[in-house]
């Protein structure tokens, strides 16, 4: 325990505190004293002292080690709390009686209890909306549960579609060179793998191929050959998109009556 009274301003101290001796001068601030000293072993003691308009009354007990560094100093501070806080802002002290811990905040003084001090003083709020898309974790968590908004590697319950859609219907000639034939309304405008199923009607039109728009390797193309001797008329692919979402066929003979349809997509 350390009580000062009546020391004049600038005076000199020579303190012993749990085998360490602290040495320094009495500064004087507007409202009230501070000492600072400095420890022979290193360390450091600060405290502001409280004018009692008598003398200066005890404001902190401290202890440590030779090796603590304390400080408490403006705008956190320790006071010994006796029926009002000091009003000074920043003021902080902890009232036996009440067992709670009193603050000065705005020119007033608040109680919290010493259980309660994180989650009062502390606020956790929930900071989901800060996330944004492109930002320094490049992930958008808001309104989300558990999952990211970001793309993940596919999952087969949730991107593989079936969505049995006729992409050509037969009524005009399969085209005999290279054409686009746009899935985009189906699978959208991104790269997609494709399921397409191919039915033929009485006219032959040969060599099928089918390829990604753009492809121009002929052994990356997928192609099968039906003609009027085949038992099967009916034919399936499996056939990536661009970036866009089109592909790209063409028939050996351009005859009516060929349908495609894509069955599913996984994008």
């Amino acid at each position: 325990r350390l009580a000062l009274w009546n020391l004049a301003e600038d005076a000199y101290l020579n303190l012993i505190l749990n085998d360490l001796m602290f040495t320094g001068n009495l500064i004087g601030y507007t409202d009230g004293q501070y000492l600072s000293a400095r420890g022979e072993t290193g360390g450091h003691l600060f405290f502001k002292a409280q004018d009692t308009g008598v003398g200066l009354a005890e404001v902190a007990r401290l202890q440590g080690t030779a090796a603590a560094y304390f400080q408490m100093t403006r705008p956190f501070r320790i006071s010994p709390y006796a029926g009002a806080l000091v009003a000074t802002e920043g003021m902080f002290g902890y009232d036996g009686d009440d067992d709670k811990l009193h603050y000065r905040d705005a020119g007033a003084e608040r109680v919290v209890a010493r259980e309660d001090l994180f989650t009062t003083l502390v606020a956790f709020n929930d900071h989901s909306a800060r996330h944004e898309n492109g930002g320094a974790d490049e992930i958008s968590v808001a309104g989300l549960s558990g999952e990211l908004a970001d793309d993940q590697p596919p999952k087969a319950h949730t991107h593989l579609t079936v969505a049995e859609t006729e992409v050509f219907d037969g009524s005009g000639n399969c085209p005999s060179a290279f054409t686009d034939l746009d899935l985009s309304a189906v699978v959208g405008e991104n790269p997609a793998l494709v399921y397409l199923v191919v039915y033929r009607g009485a006219n032959d039109c040969g060599l099928c191929q089918f390829r990604k728009d753009g492809e121009t390797i002929d052994w990356k193309e997928c192609l099968a050959f039906t003609d009027i001797y085949n038992a099967s008329h009916r034919f399936s692919f499996l056939v990536p998109t661009s970036d866009t979402g089109i592909i790209e066929w063409k028939c050996q003979n351009a005859v009516l009556g060929v349908h495609v349809l894509v069955e599913a997509f996984i994008k």
